[in-house]
């Protein structure tokens, strides 16, 4: 009896079947490495804001952030040359001679903090809405 050379059609849709569960897999698992790369930047932003607003606030006073009237803080006169432009995500904010707030959001989470709605302030980054 002579034998055949090659691969019979099982054995090539089961490799096939293999490729496409592991392609799957790794479209998903990219997706998330994406959105922790967003949180990532979102969180080196807020920690820059902080920064900036921590040195205008050093005379004891956070008046000199302002103002702003639309919801992308680098676009406040006095701190677009300090602030990252990530256009992307918009920052809610609000600034006064004693405080400062800045809402924004992750998708995934990153380190200590969960996805969601947050609140950076001149205490820190907390979890849920900033109160206006």
């Amino acid at each position: 009896m002579k034998r055949q050379k090659g691969f019979t059609l099982v054995e090539l849709l089961v490799v096939i079947a293999i490729i496409g569960i592991l392609s799957t897999l790794a479209i998903v698992s990219l997706g998330s490495v994406k959105a922790k790369a967003r949180d990532t930047k979102v969180i080196s932003d807020i920690n820059a804001i902080k920064t900036v607003l921590e040195v205008i606030g050093s005379d004891g006073s956070y008046s000199g952030a302002g103002p702003c009237t639309d919801s992308y803080i680098w676009t406040c006169t006095n701190l677009a040359p300090y602030i990252p432009s990530y256009t992307e995500m918009g920052y809610q904010q609000a600034f006064n001679a004693n405080d400062y707030k800045v809402q924004f959001d992750l998708e995934v989470g990153i380190g200590s903090f969960g996805n969601g709605t947050h609140c950076l302030t001149q205490d820190g980054i907390t979890s849920g809405a900033c109160t206006w």
